[in-house]
């Protein structure tokens, strides 16, 4: 009798897929030998399949939860604002490239303390910054290598590690990040990283709603926490696929809009 065995031809597929993408950075990136380079030749082609050069034409416009922002970026410099309403006041921030961030009530300026002004200044940045990645990766503090292939739900990915120097890399100069970029469309799938602020933790999100408007590439994310903060960031793709992570949130910008300059 004759034993039959049995292919799974899609994960076959996937398979050979997955060795080919792998061949062909290899082959295009044959000349260079850092994985430095490699990184930074993967982040800048995930900035264009992303549309991000719209960055620099376009304002920007969404909410998230409560607030109203806004994001108009050029090659001199950005600035952040965010609008809200608190008690029946109307509240703006402003965060410039520069490091200077001021906070209007009713339109008029008022003098916050050091420590407070670095409070709200970190928490408009922080949208702003997972709004714009892949962008904000070619930040001059930032540190990236390329840490090889690696296969999330079947489809095959190039793994970036980023990490920052400390000086130019903020109050949160410590946290270490990694990205999966879909080795086909080069578009960031996921992220994971690493923080040490408020107690600490790690976090891995998922892209999901990728929209273009105008070209530019706008994507929410589900946010997961592990069990344990000790957790590497590579293993968190197959400790997601497994259930074993804790959806904690959903990052979802509303009401986008790009808008092209004069």
């Amino acid at each position: 009798m004759i034993k039959r065995t049995f292919i799974d031809m899609n994960a076959l597929k996937s398979a050979y897929k997955f060795l080919l993408c792998v061949f062909a950075l290899v082959t295009a990136l044959s000349c260079v030998s850092d994985p430095e380079t490699i990184a930074q030749s993967l982040i800048d082609q995930s900035i264009q399949a992303h549309g991000q050069e719209r960055l620099l034409t376009h304002d920007i416009r969404f909410r998230f939860r409560d607030k109203h922002y806004a994001l108009q970026r050029g090659k001199n410099g950005y600035v952040y604002e965010r609008a809200f309403e608190k008690q029946q006041d109307s509240i703006t921030d402003r965060l410039y490239s520069n490091g200077s961030f001021e906070r209007l009530i009713n339109e008029q300026h008022v003098h916050l303390p050091d420590s407070t002004k670095l409070s709200y200044s970190n928490s408009l940045n922080s949208v702003m910054y997972f709004f714009q990645l892949p962008y904000v990766l070619n930040d001059p503090a930032a540190i990236k290598r390329f840490k090889g292939p690696a296969v999330v739900q079947g489809r095959p990915h190039f793994v970036v590690e980023v990490t920052f120097e400390q000086e130019g890399g903020g109050t949160d100069y410590e946290d270490a990040f990694r990205y999966w970029f879909d080795a086909e469309t080069l578009k960031m799938n996921y992220l994971a990283y690493r923080y040490y602020t408020n107690g600490g933790g790690v976090r891995f999100r998922v892209a999901t709603n990728r929209k273009s408007y105008s070209g530019l590439w706008v994507q929410d994310y589900d946010n997961f926490a592990p069990p344990s903060k000790a957790v590497p960031l590579d293993s968190l793709p197959s400790l997601w696929q497994l259930g074993a992570l804790q959806k904690v949130s959903r990052i979802a910008q509303e009401e986008v809009q790009v808008l092209a300059r004069n």
